[in-house]
């Protein structure tokens, strides 16, 4: 009963472009600030260092002025297949993606 409980949630999404440019919106400090923030909110300032123990970090701006910010660490990248993040040394993945190639893909 003192056991932690694990949710996992799988989402499945089709997205029209090539996988290579699916990962880079991922990784790279430009694209990420450009959507990666609830619809009503703008990020105010973001980083990547997008290598395997390299540290990202977003901070949104909300229309009142509120900050929060969100980070992590790298634990894995396979460009363009693969990614997983975590937010605090030690503990497990955050998040992970997986971008199969078409030809792997379910119909």
């Amino acid at each position: 009963m003192n056991a932690p409980e694990t949710f996992v949630l799988n989402m499945t999404r089709f997205i029209r472009a090539p996988r290579e440019r699916v990962f880079d919106a991922f990784v790279d400090a430009a694209q990420l600030q450009q959507w990666h923030c609830p619809r009503g909110m703008k990020v105010a300032a973001c980083s990547s260092d997008a290598r395997v123990g390299g540290a990202w970090q977003l901070e949104m701006l909300s229309r009142e002025g509120s900050r929060f910010t969100v980070g992590g660490s790298y634990v894995e990248l396979q460009r363009p297949a693969r990614g997983a993040t975590r937010r605090w040394p030690g503990s497990p993945p955050w998040w992970s993606w997986n971008w199969p190639s078409r030809a792997a893909a379910p119909c």
